[in-house]
């Protein structure tokens, strides 16, 4: 029953830190921007593989627990496990998806004006995969 409560407070726990920002307040006047973006995806990645991980510590302690002709555990934390494991999923495609809004925003590029002379300045960029 402790195990069950604990994984239960650290599945709500998580829930609540991934979705967590402190660079961006969501105001109109705020501007997301690439940092804001990789922030919170690295926030979601390190949440997800923590819900990921607990989840199949889970999952296995109640294999090991459940048996079919009912003398082990009844199986909860099979199924708190797999909803961990279910859980993370979302983080994990939540988290690449700021990867790549991350990726298509403004930052400062230097642009070549002569051979010898060169400036940073705004540019929109996008990137493109073509391949490994």
């Amino acid at each position: 029953m402790k195990t069950l409560l604990f994984s239960l407070l650290l599945v709500a726990g998580l829930e609540v830190l991934a979705q967590k920002d402190s660079t961006y307040s969501g105001g109109i006047d705020d501007v997301a921007t690439s940092d804001s973006y990789l922030a919170r995806s690295r926030q979601q990645k390190v949440a997800a593989f923590i819900l990921l991980g607990s989840g199949l510590v889970l999952w296995h302690v109640g294999l090991d627990n459940f048996s079919l002709d009912g003398s082990g555990g009844d199986g909860m934390a099979m199924i708190f496990g797999t909803a961990a494991v279910a859980g993370s999923i979302p983080l994990f495609v939540q988290g690449f998806r700021n990867k790549r809004r991350a990726k298509l925003l403004m930052s400062n590029k230097p642009v070549p004006f002569t051979h010898k002379y060169s400036q940073s300045l705004p540019s929109l960029g996008v990137h493109i995969a073509l391949g490994k």
